[in-house]
């Protein structure tokens, strides 16, 4: 993630020559965004423990290689509330960094696209 963030900074600053300190703050502005729009939209949604599953899938990517084997039981049986947290923090940051800065629909518009979506 701290790799996708710099070459969005650094690419930004090339395109708009702002200061990077402005850059990291809308990229985390633009993160906070979709993140509180997803979990809007996940609010109601009751989440399998299924490891193919889409929404886990992006549960278990946030998780380090390194602690995934050892961990992936105990990430499928914590509350969902912190499940839904977690999942909504990966794809937004995930969006962020793939799309720009300048890609700015609204997650209603793309959340059916997102299963198809490469880079999550």
């Amino acid at each position: 993630a701290a790799l996708n963030e710099a070459k969005l900074i650094f690419n930004t600053h090339k395109k708009t020559n702002q200061f990077l300190t402005d850059i990291s703050y809308l990229i985390s502005e633009r993160i906070n965004f979709y993140k509180d729009q997803l979990l809007s939209s996940l609010e109601k949604t009751a989440l399998s423990n299924d490891p193919k599953d889409f929404l886990i899938q992006c549960l278990l990517r946030y998780c380090p290689p390194l602690l995934k084997p050892q961990w992936t039981k105990a990430v499928l049986v914590m509350p969902d509330l912190h499940k839904k947290a977690i999942i909504a923090c990966y794809i937004a940051a995930r969006l962020v960094y793939s799309r720009g800065l300048s890609w700015s629909p609204t997650l209603e518009d793309i959340l059916p696209t997102l299963r198809e979506d490469p880079h999550l």
